[in-house]
């Protein structure tokens, strides 16, 4: 709020940061303690906020807390499934898993070479036209059931 304060501002600025000036923000507070200091409504708002404060502070206080219950509530979370237990039991082993015929299948891939030994020419037959590799002048020559013309 870089402009002057008003009473919405500074209703706005109780709503936010509550009756204690030491938790207004350090830039407002001199622009919020003036308007405190001059303006009625600002007072009024000041005391209600305040004894509202002090209501809930002394509510709360009384409220009897059960013997053990934060150890209860501690046992209860469970500290067996951290996050990273999580993520390698629920996603990585099925991912590992699919894998294995993966890795198997491209060991045994790699493994396999033609006659001749080399790997690179049978990538390239297996990535290549068929028909390159077929004699159209032997088809020429017979018919559909390999018979010869």
């Amino acid at each position: 709020m870089n402009h002057s304060i008003n009473d919405a501002d500074f209703e706005d600025a109780l709503d936010r940061h509550g009756a204690d000036p030491a938790r207004w923000p350090e830039p407002l507070r001199a622009q919020l303690s003036a308007w405190l200091d001059t303006s009625p409504s600002a007072q009024a708002s000041f005391a209600e906020a305040r004894r509202l404060e002090e209501e809930l502070a002394a509510t709360f206080a009384t409220v009897p807390v059960p013997l053990g219950l934060k150890t209860r509530i501690l046992a209860r979370v469970s500290p067996r499934e951290p996050w990273l237990d999580w993520l390698t039991k629920q996603i990585w082993r099925p991912v590992g898993l699919a894998c294995v015929p993966l890795a198997l299948g491209f060991a045994l891939g790699m493994g396999v070479a033609d006659d001749t030994g080399d790997l690179e020419d049978s990538v390239l037959v297996a990535f290549s036209d068929p028909t390159d590799f077929v004699d159209t002048d032997l088809l020429a020559d017979t018919d559909m059931t390999g018979d010869e013309l």
